[in-house]
């Protein structure tokens, strides 16, 4: 067996340590939070492993939220070590016993203290990046924070999409000054997606970076900003998100949850940061005082100055979900047969007759898609003489004698034209093809009206007015396609029949070694003047398919116990429930055989009644016997009860004494030979699975 070892203390370089030590110094922090709050919410905040970075607005509050830092940590074991800080008293209080000495580590090796992957100069107090930018961060710290404003600059191409975010602080003297504050760069992805789906990417990539931005630092932000220089993006959130397709609504609605649309601004291509990022031509920015570090040059300006969109677009028709309706599509037919004309252009609601000329002129232009042939055949037709027309000789249509109505329409040139009291449409029916997409929309119409119901239903109401060739396949298809009927009449995929249990196949055991029990009822039985319920407990056997049956005189739980004390054989089977539950119904019907009067039984007549309903069901057969066999009887369960189905025995002729010392081992002949009948002749009806034969997946 190999072994198995488990470490004690944190791996170094592993990729959960990171993790585990992070949420062991938390666990163990959070044990302090109602004694000590301010030190607690600085070890889960200010805390990355073994390493603290915090600031505080006096030497006293360092010296005490420090101690209580100390002794947290070493509550749960953990050493503090190697203070640093700007002040010497800080250090002595901590026991630090060379305050005065600086470890370098930076530029030149001089006065840089790496902290966190920032380098910090403790003598000027100053903050730098690792590229050695320096900012102070006295001027993150003063009290000028109302003036604080969050920019974050989106933008994307062909091959990347990224965002840039900046603080923009106005100090005391009126002098703005930006920062960077943190970026986020993505490579587009391999499917092609079009620029403006690339700009949309950006700034939900912004908005997500300015939430971390904002979730990050303790201060308040008065403003925010978004920039981009995509008006798609920007029409996009002033306008109806839900008519666009789902890549563009679902984004957009992100969008709109996390900010507002008046904190969307437009920013010129050559004067958004961002797009240093994702073109490769334009190289990296190492220029510290250039766009990318120092943002902008207008965020340096007034808000007046900033740069504007000329034309402020309320929607786009980019990624515009397709929208079709009858009232659109009704009228554009109308207004386009109309306009040769020089007729004025319909406006509105469309009216009854209106709505006609439309559904006309879609059944002629599908016809003449699905019938070229015969429709220029029978509209020349028209125009001859009858001894010059032409005959439809080779055509699908030929049988049906189709003809021209006033409208150009094909219609079925019937026999019933004589009949009275029947619709135009119904002697002459309209002749649509079985696979165009306009029939497959019209019986879906119907198919809807009818509330999805009998597919007869549908075809009877088409033929009304519609000739289509093999309409039932017809109507089967679009049923079969219909959403509605694929969620509503689904069946469930049933799981192949399991292998029968154990104790359904133990041979040569008693009767009722294996044991289910199921009660059914209630039943009404009469009590002097009155009424009461009785229930039927039906104890089967597993093996040979007997019954034994109580009366119980209520569900409880002493009921139950009583019933199975009287039985006095119950043995708790793993059979499955429906083993035993098949027996209540056959006992049911042997109730309703025995008893066929129409009033209220008694106690004494209900036990009666069971106890004959209990012998109809051990005397059925298990098998099916031939006449011609050998056998005398067939396979019941009364065989391995009482001996014969029957249960009637020869009465002892002669010696009482010798039949009775005999009688045990003539038992026991008879119950082999029934086992063995059992093996022989019921067992095998048991193999072949009746329903569920194939394998489905698994749910």
């Amino acid at each position: 067996m190999p072994g198995i070892y488990v470490m004690d203390v944190a791996i170094f370089g592993a990729t959960c340590s990171p993790a585990s030590a992070q949420f062991v110094k938390n666990k163990n922090a959070k044990e302090f939070e109602d004694q000590y709050p301010r030190a607690v919410e600085g070890i889960v905040n200010n805390h990355y492993v073994d390493d603290s970075l915090e600031s505080y607005s006096s030497v006293a509050e360092a010296i005490r939220v420090s101690e209580e830092m100390r002794m947290i940590h070493q509550n749960g074991g953990f050493e503090l070590r190697n203070w640093l800080s700007n002040k010497e008293e800080v250090l002595r209080s901590l026991g630090e016993t060379k305050p005065s000495v600086d470890k370098n580590i930076g530029p030149d090796n001089k006065e840089f203290e790496r902290i966190l992957g920032l380098l910090w100069m403790t003598k000027k107090d100053e903050l730098c990046l690792a590229t050695s930018v320096q900012e102070p961060i006295q001027k993150l710290i003063d009290e000028h924070y109302q003036k604080l404003q969050l920019h974050t600059f989106v933008d994307a191409s062909e091959v990347a999409y990224a965002a840039v975010s900046y603080f923009r602080i106005t100090n005391p003297d009126g002098v703005v000054e930006c920062n960077l504050s943190a970026t986020k760069t993505k490579v587009a992805p391999l499917k092609p997606l079009s620029v403006p789906r690339l700009e949309l990417q950006a700034a939900v990539l912004g908005i997500r970076l300015m939430q971390f931005v904002e979730e990050s630092h303790t201060v308040k932000i008065q403003q925010r900003f978004v920039w981009s220089d995509s008006a798609t993006v920007l029409a996009w959130l002033r306008a109806d998100h839900r008519k666009y397709k789902q890549f563009v609504a679902c984004r957009v609605g992100e969008l709109l949850t996390a900010s507002e649309v008046r904190e969307w601004q437009w920013v010129p291509s050559k004067l958004n940061p961002a797009d240093l990022a994702t073109k490769w031509g334009k190289g990296y920015a190492q220029d510290v005082n250039g766009a990318w570090f120092s943002g902008p040059e207008f965020l340096k300006n007034p808000e007046s100055e900033w740069p504007k969109q000329k034309t402020t677009l309320l929607s786009t028709a980019e990624d515009l979900r397709p929208c079709h309706t009858h009232h659109i599509v009704g009228g554009s037919i109308i207004n386009w047969r109309r306009k040769p004309k020089g007729e004025e252009s319909i406006t509105g609601y469309l009216k009854s007759d209106e709505l006609q000329n439309g559904l006309r002129t879609i059944i002629r232009l599908t016809q003449w898609q699905a019938f070229p042939d015969e429709m220029v055949l029978l509209t020349r037709n028209q125009q001859r003489s009858e001894e010059h027309q032409v005959q439809l000789e080779k055509s699908s249509l030929s049988r049906l004698s189709p003809m021209l109505d006033e409208f150009g329409i094909l219609r079925i040139d019937g026999r019933i034209t004589a009949a009275s009291n029947v619709t135009e449409n119904t002697k002459f029916p309209i002749i649509l093809p079985k696979k165009h997409r306009f029939t497959f929309l019209l019986l879906d119409d119907y198919h809807r009206r009818f509330r999805h119901c009998n597919m007869e239903t549908v075809v009877n109401e088409v033929r009304q007015q519609y000739y289509v060739p093999q309409l039932r396949v017809a109507v089967k298809q679009v049923a079969k396609a219909c959403q509605w009927c694929r969620i509503y009449k689904a069946k469930p995929n049933m799981p192949r029949m399991a292998p029968l249990p154990s104790v359904r196949l133990a041979s040569f055991q008693r009767p009722f070694t294996h044991t289910g029990l199921d009660l059914f009822g209630p039943l009404l039985v009469k009590i002097g003047r009155g009424t009461a319920k009785r229930w039927v407990a039906v104890f089967t056997c597993l093996t040979i398919r007997a019954v034994h049956v109580e009366v119980v005189h209520s569900l409880s739980t002493e009921s139950c116990i009583k019933v199975i004390r009287m039985f006095n054989q119950f043995s708790k089977s793993k059979s499955p429930p429906g083993a035993w539950e098949r027996m209540v119904r056959s006992i049911k019907t042997a109730m309703d055989a025995a008893f066929n009067s129409h009033g209220k039984l008694d106690d004494e007549t209900l036990v009666t009644l069971v106890v004959e309903a209990e012998a109809l069901v051990n005397r059925r057969p298990l098998t099916y016997l031939p006449i011609t066999s050998e056998e005398s009887e067939a396979l019941t369960p009364n065989l391995f009860l009482l001996g014969s189905s029957s249960g009637v025995h020869q009465s002892a002729d002669g010696n009482v004494v010798a039949v009775l010392r005999t009688s045990w081992d003539q038992i026991q002949l008879h119950l082999d030979t029934f086992w063995r009948r059992w093996i022989r002749e019921y067992l095998p009806t048991l193999t072949r699975r009746t329903k569920w034969f194939g394998d489905v997946k698994a749910v």
